[in-house]
């Protein structure tokens, strides 16, 4: 009865294939990926507040994260449902 579990019963950031779903997963979480550390993950959180992902390669966009290093990861990473954006145009 461990806490860490790669099949967590309820809806976490995570999918089926233990991808990390950027559209979700906290900073803490997106921190994980190999070569993501606190400044990134907090500035794909910030980026996703804005627009939220419709693809995976669109963490492109996020500043300090390139081709070289979203073809590293992108095995690792999903796009579940975006959240609906909180208060647009505020």
């Amino acid at each position: 009865m461990g806490s860490f579990s790669d099949r967590s019963a309820g809806r976490g950031a995570n999918d089926a294939a233990g991808r990390i779903d950027i559209n979700s997963a906290s900073a803490a979480e997106l921190a994980k990926l190999p070569g993501i550390g606190p400044s990134k993950a907090q500035a794909i959180v910030e980026f996703r507040e804005k627009e939220p992902f419709a693809k995976s390669e669109d963490l492109r966009k996020v500043k300090g994260i390139g081709d070289k290093l979203y073809d590293s990861i992108k095995d690792q990473v999903t796009v579940g449902d975006a959240p609906s954006p909180k208060g647009r145009g505020s």
